[in-house]
C-alpha cells in the first residue's frame, strides 16, 4: 500500500470520537534535558514535537498533561501506567516491551510516517582521533564510546556495530569531557545537541564523523496499559499527528495558546 492509499485510511479512523471511549484527558512525559529543538521543559520555547502532541490533544479534545522527568524515570511511568505515554520515544528493543508505537498496517513495523519527527545519532572524536566510521564498522576504536545514561537508542546503536558503551554521563558536556581526557574514544550524541555546544565551547578540539551512527524516528508512545483500554485513541492521536506534519509550520502556525498542557519538572 502506497503512502497516499495508507494516510486516507489512517485518517479515515480520525473521525468517530464516540467509539474512543470517555477519555478527558491523558498524561505524558517528556526528559527533563532540553532536546532541542524537539522537546524542552521550558515551556517559553516548546520542542517542535510538544507542540504536535499539543496541537493533536487539542484538535481532539483531550487535555494533556506532561511531566518533565529524567528520561529513566519517564519511561519507568510508562512502564508501570503511572503515565500514559511518552513524547520522544525511539522504539527501541527495551521500550516495545512496555510501549506501544503505531505500526504500519497488517505488520509488527513502526509505521514512520505517524512518528514525530527523525533525528540523526552523531559520533564525536579528538580532533587528532585516526579513529572512523563508514556505517557499518568503526575502526581503531579501543576505548568505549560516551552515551548520556537512560538514551536507550544510543546504547543499542553502539552495542550493534560492536562498541562498549560507557553511559555514566548524564550530559553531552559530561561525556565530552571525558572524550578530552581520553576516557572515552568516541561519544554519541543527538547532531543539534552537538552542534550548537561544540560551537559554543569545544571548537577545534573535537571533530563530529560525517557518517551518522543511527537516524531514528520518535514517537508518542503510549503505555500497553493504556493502549488496550483505548486503542482507538491511541490510534486517532497518532493519525492526527501524521496529519498535522503534512501541514506543520512551527513559524507560522504556533501561538502560545495552543499550548493546552501544563509541564511540572521532577525533584527527584
Amino acid at each position: 500500500m502506497n503512502f497516499l492509499a495508507h494516510f486516507a485510511f489512517a485518517l479515515s479512523l480520525t473521525s468517530p470520537l464516540i467509539h474512543m471511549g470517555p477519555v478527558s484527558s491523558i498524561s505524558a512525559c517528556i526528559d527533563e534535558r532540553p532536546w532541542i529543538p524537539y522537546t524542552n521543559p521550558d515551556l517559553e520555547k516548546p520542542g517542535t514535537m510538544q507542540i504536535l502532541v499539543a496541537y493533536a490533544s487539542r484538535d481532539l479534545n483531550v487535555r494533556l498533561k506532561v511531566e518533565a522527568l529524567p528520561w529513566k524515570r519517564c519511561l519507568a511511568d510508562v512502564r508501570s501506567g503511572r503515565i500514559d505515554a511518552a513524547i520522544g520515544a525511539s522504539d527501541a528493543p527495551f521500550i516495545l516491551q512496555f510501549a506501544e508505537f503505531p505500526r504500519l498496517i497488517g505488520s509488527e513495523t513502526s509505521d514512520t510516517n505517524r512518528s514525530l519527527g527523525t533525528a540523526r545519532i552523531m559520533l564525536v572524536k579528538r580532533i587528532e582521533s585516526s579513529i572512523d566510521w563508514d556505517g557499518a564498522t568503526l575502526t581503531h576504536l579501543k576505548k568505549p564510546i560516551g552515551t548520556a545514561m537512560g538514551t536507550q537508542a544510543m546504547r543499542t546503536a553502539v552495542l550493534k556495530f560492536g562498541g562498549e558503551v560507557d553511559d555514566a554521563a548524564r550530559t553531552d558536556d559530561q561525556n565530552l569531557r571525558k572524550l578530552l581526557l581520553d576516557r572515552v574514544d568516541l561519544m554519541a550524541g543527538y547532531e543539534f545537541d552537538l552542534e550548537e555546544i561544540i560551537r559554543t565551547s569545544y571548537e577545534g578540539k573535537v571533530a563530529i564523523l560525517s557518517t551518522p551512527l543511527l537516524e531514528s524516528h520518535y514517537y508518542l508512545a503510549f503505555s500497553k496499559t493504556f493502549y488496550r483500554k483505548h486503542p482507538a485513541l491511541a490510534e486517532t492521536f497518532w493519525n492526527k499527528i501524521a496529519n498535522l506534519r503534512l501541514g506543520y509550520h512551527p513559524a507560522r502556525d504556533f501561538t502560545q495558546e495552543d499550548l493546552t498542557f501544563t509541564s511540572r519538572r521532577s525533584l527527584h
